[in-house]
């Protein structure tokens, strides 16, 4: 059960992530200027390293959300109405 809530927080802030995530690299690779320069991030490599960031990301923010909820927990001694 816990597995399964911690792959819907994941997923929930992954989504929204990828998407920025997309629309940022899209403004990277077609720049207004078409004389400019590449960017490294359109480059496969830097494409990969990218997008890896964008899923990454967000299960550093769930790690560090339960764990902020696991301390606050632990400081109210089990019981529900101290951790509200």
């Amino acid at each position: 059960m816990k597995k399964r809530l911690y792959l819907i927080e994941y997923l929930a802030v992954l989504l929204p992530t990828l998407l920025i995530a997309t629309l940022v690299w899209v403004e990277v690779a077609d720049p207004p200027n078409p004389a400019a320069p590449h960017s490294f991030w359109v480059s496969r490599f830097g494409q990969w390293i990218w997008f890896g960031l964008a899923f990454v990301s967000p299960a550093f923010v769930v790690y560090a959300f339960n764990a902020a909820l696991k301390k606050l927990w632990s400081r109210s001694d089990g019981d529900s109405y101290g951790a509200a």
